[in-house]
């Protein structure tokens, strides 16, 4: 997830930054072949969509129907036509159906229970022509509940967000109004065995703030608060979510729509652990600003490379207080 990050306006100094972003052969509906930013391809609507196709790089991305990705490469996929064909991680083909592996999970045992999860998603945001480096952190409160064919059911809480913007100019900050707004998100986690390692998956999810989509993954995201989808979630009286920006030392209300992308994949690290890697992307849709010279658009690039998360199991009992509470125990180096 991450939030608008605004550097600027150099008031002091009255001056304006002047940028211009000249792209050619850009993705869009007509041109399918068009190109998009790195980490992202033209998907077959025309919009740039984050790169999980299968490759060497992700040997456990998505295919065209009737494959599955196999070590970086595309396979025919288990079926009564396809009796020796694959199966995804965990399963084995039998005869044409895809059969649950036996797993062990050992001193770990279960996923069932309460767990505590931080998110550290670090990119850098384009606005007025400058790219300024951030790190969101995310603290979250999960309820797993772990099914018989290796599947768990994942209820998500948000208890916090915290944007770290690596500048002296400007913070950003997510009003706790925010943070009290945003609805539980229900997601499946998958486990599987690779080599010695006990492998933990989430497919990706979309997050939809102060927006609402017929097709989240495909639709373009509004230009403007008069955009029919957009609507106060936050109910503070002001389109879309709001945020607060400060620059210069001013304080300015921010308005937003976003839509958040995410993927996770981890391990079993020990067994009160498992933590990995998140790819994710964001897009944001500045809606109206207090200062309007803070009504300008951004484009965000995630730092994937360095993108994780750590889920802590804790007691049963715990509330989003006592993570954060107790944040910088459990989430210590």
């Amino acid at each position: 997830m991450k939030y608008i990050i605004l550097i600027i306006i150099l008031l002091t100094y009255s001056c304006k930054i002047a940028y211009e972003d000249v792209e050619y052969n850009v993705c869009s509906a007509t041109n399918l072949s068009g190109t998009c930013p790195d980490g992202k391809y033209c998907n077959e609507h025309g919009i740039c969509e984050i790169d999980y196709r299968c490759s060497a790089k992700i040997p456990n991305g998505t295919c065209k129907d009737g494959y599955i990705c196999k070590l970086g490469e595309c396979k025919d996929k288990c079926s009564p036509e396809k009796p020796n064909g694959a199966c995804k991680n965990g399963y084995t083909c039998n005869e044409g159906e895809c059969i649950a592996q036996d797993i062990d999970l050992g001193d770990f045992n279960t996923f069932t229970g309460t767990w505590a999860q931080k998110q550290t998603l670090p990119s850098t945001t384009r606005s007025f022509g400058i790219d300024n480096r951030s790190i969101t952190y995310s603290y979250l409160l999960n309820k797993i509940v772990q099914k018989d064919n290796l599947e768990m059911e994942v209820n998500t809480k948000t208890c916090d967000i915290i944007v770290d913007v690596q500048s002296q100019f400007a913070t950003t900050t997510i009003p706790k109004r925010f943070i009290d707004h945003l609805e539980p998100v229900d997601v499946t986690y998958t486990y599987y065995k690779e080599n010695n390692s006990i492998m933990v998956k989430q497919e990706e999810s979309i997050q939809l703030k102060g927006v609402r989509m017929d097709d989240p993954k495909n639709e373009a995201m509004p230009e403007n608060k008069d955009d029919v989808r957009v609507f106060d979630q936050d109910e503070d009286n002001n389109p879309g979510m709001t945020i607060i920006v400060t620059a210069i030392g001013n304080a300015s209300k921010l308005y937003i729509a976003q839509r958040t992308k995410l993927k996770l994949t981890g391990k079993i690290i020990n067994k009160n652990e498992f933590s990995g890697s998140v790819i994710w992307s964001d897009e944001q849709a500045v809606l109206g600003a207090e200062n309007e010279a803070l009504n300008e658009p951004m484009s965000i690039r995630p730092d994937l490379e360095n993108s994780t998360f750590k889920t802590i199991r804790i007691d049963d009992s715990w509330t989003c207080e006592d993570i954060l509470n107790n944040k910088e125990t459990l989430f210590e180096d």
